[in-house]
């Protein structure tokens, strides 16, 4: 009856599943009002994912949770985002967050009026660099989804992450084929291939001399 919000994306933290196995959860879980029987998750995704992990090893003890109501504002969302700054993340968990934040911040200077540019608020909130939020929207907004699913597996490494989300739909279709397959590809891989991509683009007649070669 727990149903997390769409926003959660974080992983299971082995530590706090055995801290929870130990002592229990010792912080109740936010919840918003009921909904159709079901109660949408504010703070608590994590210590939730903790507590399924212990029920799927037959610990029925952890099948309910403590839990609270507290109506969600702007304010809870960004809370939360800041009360996770210092845990450990992965790249994709870490793109993943500052977007959400984007949009938070966005929300956070239309309603109270705060003055300045969002991505130097949007810093501030997650703590990352402007230029390193710069690279987390370039991913988010460019690589073709099955390098997502690879970077969010992390099959690729977010500094390849970043030169693919810059290449053209073709080339990003390439290098998730070779993932796929169960290659590798690498940083100076990537570099490779758009360095392979730029000259064929540089040879005069390239398009005519493949037309040719098919007929």
């Amino acid at each position: 009856d727990l149903v997390p919000s769409k926003d959660n994306f974080y992983n299971v933290d082995s530590d706090l599943k055995r801290s929870i196995e130990l002592v229990g959860v010792l912080q109740p879980i936010l919840v918003n009002k009921p909904e159709n029987g079901k109660y949408k998750i504010m703070a608590g995704h994590i210590r939730r994912l903790a507590a399924m992990e212990l029920v799927k090893e037959g610990k029925e003890e952890f099948r309910f949770l403590p839990c609270v109501f507290k109506k969600e504002d702007v304010m809870d969302r960004l809370a939360i985002i800041m009360a996770n700054r210092f845990r450990e993340k992965t790249d994709w968990e870490k793109m993943t967050e500052a977007v959400e934040a984007e949009e938070l911040a966005k929300e956070l200077k239309k309603e109270y009026s705060i003055e300045g540019r969002t991505r130097e608020i949007l810093s501030e909130i997650t703590g990352v660099a402007e230029a390193q939020l710069g690279r987390y929207k370039a991913i988010y907004n460019n690589l073709l989804p099955q390098l997502m699913e690879e970077f969010r597996a992390g099959n690729i490494v977010i500094s390849v992450a970043v030169e693919l989300s810059g290449m053209e739909e073709d080339m990003q279709r390439k290098a998730a084929y070779i993932l796929m397959d169960g290659g590798t590809i690498s940083l100076p891989d990537v570099k490779e291939m758009k360095k392979q991509a730029e000259e064929q683009k540089n040879i005069p007649g390239q398009m005519e001399l493949d037309t040719e070669d098919w007929q």
